[in-house]
């Protein structure tokens, strides 16, 4: 037996993977394994991928029943043979419009800077609010002692302005 192996189209990447599992017979031994009992899945399995039915080597996806394994080498193996096909599927809307892991990663990150960004703005901008109240409240508090004091409104605002600078 020939054993095809592609770097580009191992056995995890989405679109082989996708073909392999449309598999209902191989589906089921998967399950069945994982569960560790017999099951049975109600229905067909259903890929992600749109996959030709009438590809003679993709529905050839008949395999040895002993041997788990085995047989996803060998639907491997024949997926990988299709080197065409898997282009095409590769470059269907499903696989195109998906992001990869590191453009998530980005996209998170751009978006925590550009929330923390406008967090220091708002923060700024509070902060300058609340220093003016302040400082009003603080002057109004000086004026009137000023004023308890004796010191008239004109002598008081102006030993204000001073102490300011």
């Amino acid at each position: 037996m020939e054993f095809h192996y592609d770097k580009h189209w191992r056995p995890s990447h989405d679109v082989v993977f996708a073909i392999t599992f449309a598999e209902k017979a191989l589906f089921t031994k998967l399950c069945s394994a994982v569960y560790g009992q017999e099951i049975t899945i109600v229905g067909e399995p259903h890929s992600q991928a749109i996959v030709r039915e009438t590809d003679v080597l993709l529905n050839a996806a008949e395999f040895e029943t002993n041997n788990l394994a085995r047989e996803l080498v060998h639907v491997y193996n024949k997926i990988v043979a299709t080197y065409q096909e898997l282009q095409e599927i590769e470059n269907s809307p499903y696989f195109t419009q998906r992001l990869t892991e590191a453009q998530l990663t980005e996209a998170r990150a751009e978006a925590e800077a550009k929330g923390e960004a406008r967090g220091k703005a708002e923060g700024k901008a509070e902060g300058k609010a609340e220093g003016k109240a302040e400082g009003k409240v603080e002057g109004a508090s000086q004026l009137a002692e000023l004023i308890k004091e004796g010191y008239d409104i004109d002598t008081a605002l102006s030993m204000i302005k001073e102490s300011a600078f």
